[in-house]
C-alpha cells in the first residue's frame, strides 16, 4: 500500500511488476469490470502470493453486488461506468506506457471465445435450469421467508449482460483506436465482428439512417444510429 501511494513515478514503474502480477493486474481489471463487482475495488479483495519472493495478486471475495444488483439483491440497473481502484488507476494513467491498450486487447482476445455473449448468456441460462431442477429456489426460500424470485431475474440479468458488453466493447475498442487513429476520423470497430460493430467519433450521426448493402450493392438492411452500434448478427457470413 505505501509503495502504490507514496513511491515517485519512477520508482512505481521501475519496480510495480515485481510487486504485483502483471497478468493479474489485466484480468482483474477485466473481471471486475465485466461483473461490475462494485464491493470488489478494495473492500472485499485479498492480496496474494504463492511464495514469499513473488509477486502479490488480487483474489476477490464475497461476490454479493454483480452483474447489475447490488449488496442486498436489489437491482442495480448501471452499464456504462469503468471500476477502479488506486492501483489500477495509477497503471493505467501513468504517461508514456501502453496499459490501458494491453488491457483493451487481452478484452478483444477474451471476446472471442470464453466472454463471447452467446457463451455468456448459456452459462446463466444453464445454472438457471440447474438451481430450478435442483430446488434451490425453493429451499432459499425456506431458510430466508422474505426471499423472492421469478424468471423475470434471470430475464434481467441477460439484458443486463448485454448491454454492459456492448458498453466494454466501445470503451476497449476505443483505448485501441485513440492510439492508432486521428481523433477526427469515423472508424468502424470491432473488424471483423460477428454481431455488432460500432463508428468511433460519431455523435454527430446519432438519430440519422444509416443503410447496409452487400457487395453487390444489394440493400440488406436500414435502420437508425444510435450509440449501442448496428447489430450485424443477422446477415450470413
Amino acid at each position: 500500500t505505501d509503495f502504490v501511494l507514496y513511491s515517485s513515478d519512477e520508482d512505481f514503474q521501475n519496480r510495480i511488476w515485481t510487486k504485483f502480477s502483471y497478468e493479474n493486474f489485466i484480468d482483474y481489471f477485466i473481471f471486475l469490470n465485466l461483473l461490475r463487482a462494485t464491493d470488489n475495488t478494495g473492500k472485499n479483495i485479498y492480496l496474494a502470493k504463492y511464495n514469499i519472493n513473488e509477486p502479490y495478486y488480487y483474489v476477490p471475495w464475497d461476490l454479493d453486488g454483480c452483474f447489475g444488483t447490488d449488496w442486498s439483491g436489489s437491482n442495480d440497473d448501471i452499464t456504462n461506468d469503468i471500476l477502479t481502484n488506486g492501483l489500477l488507476e495509477r497503471v493505467i494513467n501513468f504517461e508514456n506506457s501502453n496499459y490501458a491498450e494491453t488491457i483493451a486487447k487481452q478484452w478483444l482476445n477474451y471476446r472471442d471465445n470464453i466472454l463471447e455473449t452467446t457463451t455468456l448468456i448459456e452459462m446463466f441460462e444453464d445454472q438457471y435450469q440447474f438451481f430450478c431442477d435442483n430446488k434451490v429456489y425453493e429451499r432459499e426460500s425456506l431458510v430466508y421467508p422474505n426471499y423472492q424470485y421469478n424468471k423475470s431475474d434471470l430475464n434481467y440479468l441477460v439484458s443486463w449482460i448485454q448491454n454492459r458488453l456492448n458498453f466494454l466493447d466501445i470503451y476497449f475498442n476505443e483505448l485501441i483506436l485513440s492510439e492508432e487513429t486521428p481523433q477526427s476520423s469515423e472508424t468502424i470497430f470491432p473488424n471483423p465482428s460477428n454481431d455488432r460493430v460500432f463508428i468511433m467519433n460519431s455523435s454527430h450521426l446519432i438519430g440519422q439512417e444509416y443503410r447496409l448493402y452487400d457487395m453487390s450493392t444489394n440493400l440488406i438492411k436500414t435502420g437508425t444510429f444510435t450509440d449501442a452500434g448496428i447489430e450485424i448478427d443477422m446477415l450470413s457470413t
